[in-house]
């Protein structure tokens, strides 16, 4: 590298002396070279920087070791797994042990932390995706994947599981709790003070008929528990947020 270097330096006063111009391709070669130790020195730069970031996720433990996600800006703790592919918005946070992959859309206030692990779909709002708080030893963790929307101040805990296959959708939203072994799928939105727990198997709804729970309905274990919530028809796009495309 340093005799070329030279090299180049030495043609240059050379031709300079005889009154002579160099061709451009003769620096071509070079200049690839010299921009990729920039970008070399660049993401060193970055990538020790983010080593010595500090952030509070406001869990009580102050600040810890954290770094800002290239897609999206939010703060993703050194322990956590996120891919690139996936979008975390500058006000959102991942934080724990938590494992994101899959192009996962973590936009407004919305945080997953713990054990959590996500595959796919929106967490919205100020909605939160954990295992068990306090506790990301104990065993087992809430698992979404798919074509599914957690928004509003929804709550999904424990080992509750979400899964959306790509011939289906569930929305998880107001002050819904979905937590315990709980397990949801199928083609449904759950809204409002709904809490869904212990061994709960939900599966329902029709891409033509979705099924919407709401009120102040609670199901705690069994398959499809009864009462029988009201059949409300409406249809839920899978791709209809735009922020699954963004990249910072």
């Amino acid at each position: 590298m340093k005799r070329t270097l030279h090299f180049i330096l030495i043609l240059t006063l050379a031709c300079f002396f005889l009154d002579r111009r160099l061709p451009a391709e003769t620096f071509s070669d070079e200049n690839k070279v010299l921009r990729g130790l920039h970008a070399i020195s660049q993401k060193a730069q970055d990538l020790k920087q983010n080593k010595d970031a500090l952030h509070d996720f406001g869990d009580g433990r102050g600040a810890v070791p954290a770094h800002q996600h290239k897609n999206g800006g939010g703060w993703v703790e050194n322990t956590a797994q996120v891919e690139e592919s996936v979008y975390v918005g500058p006000q959102a946070q991942v934080y724990g042990t938590a494992e994101v992959i899959g192009g996962t859309v973590v936009q407004d206030r919305a945080q997953i932390y713990e054990g959590a692990q996500v595959i796919g779909g929106i967490i919205a709002g100020e909605a939160r995706v954990h295992s068990f708080p306090g506790d990301p030893q104990r065993m087992g963790h809430s698992f979404l994947s798919g074509h599914f929307e957690i928004n509003g101040k929804a709550e999904v805990s424990e080992n509750a599981t979400v899964f959306a296959s790509l011939d289906s959708h569930v929305t998880v939203g107001g002050n819904a709790k979905v937590k315990g072994r709980s397990r949801l799928s199928g083609f449904m939105a759950v809204t409002d003070n709904v809490e869904i727990c212990g061994d709960a198997l939900l599966h329902k709804g029709t891409q033509d008929r979705p099924e919407v729970i709401g009120g102040d309905q609670k199901f705690c274990g069994g398959i499809n528990p009864s009462p029988s919530p009201t059949r409300i028809q409406f249809r839920i796009s899978p791709d209809s947020n735009p922020k699954r495309k963004l990249k910072t």
